[in-house]
């Protein structure tokens, strides 16, 4: 019985891990297009935001960089490793990849919210958007 379950439990791990799909490349520089809403004052303030980030590292699903004079932290989940939560000086970024060229995503549609705290001085923030890479 005991051999039987050790069985049953090495194939569902080793299944598991067969059928993970692998994470997508995405080192690189990423030109980001916002278009931003800020409630600095009343009315809110609504604008574009075009920063640049750049991921110099990638270890699996995890990445970090830069986005302006930030650090980016982030990591790519969901079906099939195209979503992706990440962190840059307090800002939430999240989205998804969405366009391949040549075997590599190349677009991402982002969502971005900031929220202001008293480490981080500023007013609460949201934007939508791109970035692509070349």
């Amino acid at each position: 019985m005991v051999r039987t379950l050790a069985t049953v439990a090495l194939l569902s791990l080793v299944s598991g891990v067969a059928s993970a799909a692998p994470c997508h490349h995405v080192v690189g520089t990423w030109q980001f297009q916002l278009a931003c809403v800020s409630a600095y004052d009343s009315p809110p303030l609504f604008g574009t935001s075009t920063p640049t980030g750049t991921i110099t590292h990638q270890d699996g699903c995890a990445f970090a960089g830069t986005v302006g004079p930030y650090k980016w932290v982030g990591v790519l989940h969901g079906d099939n490793n195209r979503l992706f939560d990440s962190d840059y000086g307090g800002a939430k970024l999240a989205g998804e990849l969405t366009t391949r060229r040549a075997g590599e995503f190349t677009r991402m549609d982002v969502r971005y919210t900031y929220s202001t705290t008293p480490a981080i001085p500023g007013s609460p923030t949201a934007c939508v958007g791109t970035a692509t890479r070349d």
